[in-house]
């Protein structure tokens, strides 16, 4: 014990023991005086190694998105001993983190829960990475990320029978022909073609 001021007296203490995670451990420390008075206290606390879960992202990787949308991007997380706090979760775009993107302010300690973020990515065509980091109490972290496509080209149709503007005797054989963009050899937006006569 060293004197900390003339008073009072102040000492600082430590150590370290291997603990088993995941269980509760209790921690009582007495301090005693050269008078025989003493201060005890107790409390108790986990060890917690593993990383929250994260799942659910929405939209799916490999997806594409309207740029004249502002579409919403969604993880959900499990964290059962440590739980999220505000400043552990994060939703990164391109590598820049959205700071709109949190927990609700009423949340201390979440062991579960959904994040969110509502993202404009403007009106050239490209492909995105997106990105979460949770981070629970204890200080373990878990990734996910993806790649969408932001879709700014309409599907192009073309109709090949019954010729535009021609005179037929029957009900006619209708043919035509429906693309939109393609990008990495797959059709980004799968059209959806409805014909009414």
């Amino acid at each position: 014990i060293s004197p900390y001021g003339e008073s009072p007296i102040r000492a600082e203490f430590y150590g370290s023991e291997y603990l088993a995670p995941g269980s509760e451990h209790v921690l009582r420390i007495v301090a005693t005086d050269r008078l025989a008075q003493e201060r005890t206290r107790t409390f108790t606390f986990h060890v917690d190694i593993e990383p929250p879960q994260v799942t659910g992202q929405t939209p799916s990787a490999y997806t594409s998105v309207s740029a004249t949308a502002l579409p919403t991007f969604t993880v959900d997380f499990t964290d059962t001993l440590a739980g999220v706090g505000l400043t552990g979760v994060r939703f990164f775009v391109d590598g820049v983190w959205d700071e709109s993107a949190s927990l609700p302010a009423t949340t201390v300690s979440a062991t579960q829960g959904t994040l969110t973020m509502t993202q404009p990515f403007g009106a050239a065509p490209a492909w995105h990475q997106v990105a979460a980091r949770v981070r629970d109490r204890a200080g373990n972290e878990n990734w996910t990320s993806w790649s969408v496509f932001v879709d700014v080209t309409s599907p192009t149709l073309t109709v090949a029978l019954p010729a535009p503007d021609s005179v037929v005797s029957s009900v006619p054989y209708i043919l035509g022909y429906v693309w939109d963009d393609f990008t990495a050899d797959f059709s980004l937006a799968p059209a959806t073609v409805a014909i009414t006569l």
